[in-house]
């Protein structure tokens, strides 16, 4: 089989350039899922998954941790739920023993009862992804477009192996 080469691409190679250029401005590089990260301040825990910060885009806000859930504490309905303690005093000592609470704010998510979505980052380590991994959260608000999702698929599978927290 033989290849023949063209020189000159005439019509057709200028209108294949031209829908190139034109699928890439239209579709062009993915929206971000996630801000930079923004330096904050605790003010006070809520609860495991929960918590009030001083940030400079929203002011001293409660923050829902993204993609993650650990049991109430205080829940209007639902009262107080196994494991809920140990959920959230394990995100107060994590939280008030930090030198540096950095906020991703999750893009992916609208606020949920005026609280925005973020992960929290503590010295350096994402706060979201190890109360799944440590076993005091579960996924059961996790969608496939936020960010870190496989992430916390593997944390909770590996939590759920090892009988950790809530998997005891």
């Amino acid at each position: 089989m033989q290849i023949r080469i063209r020189k000159g691409g005439g019509l057709a190679g200028l209108l294949f350039v031209a829908f190139i250029i034109a699928f890439m401005s239209f579709w062009g590089p993915e929206e971000p899922q996630v801000s930079d990260r923004e330096v904050v301040t605790l003010v006070r825990l809520v609860d495991g998954d929960t918590a009030n910060f001083s940030t400079s885009s929203y002011g001293n806000v409660n923050v829902r941790f993204s993609g993650v859930d650990t049991p109430e504490v205080k829940h209007p309905t639902k009262g107080k739920e196994y494991y809920g303690e140990e959920a959230s005093a394990f995100t107060a000592s994590i939280l008030t023993g930090a030198e540096r609470i950095e906020i991703e704010w999750d893009l992916t998510q609208e606020p949920s009862h005026d609280r925005p979505i973020g992960i929290v980052w503590v010295d350096g380590v994402n706060l979201n992804l190890l109360l799944v991994r440590e076993g005091y959260a579960d996924l059961e608000y996790l969608e496939d477009s936020m960010p870190y999702a496989d992430d916390y698929r593997e944390a909770l599978k590996e939590a759920q192996a090892e009988h950790k927290g809530l998997w005891n």
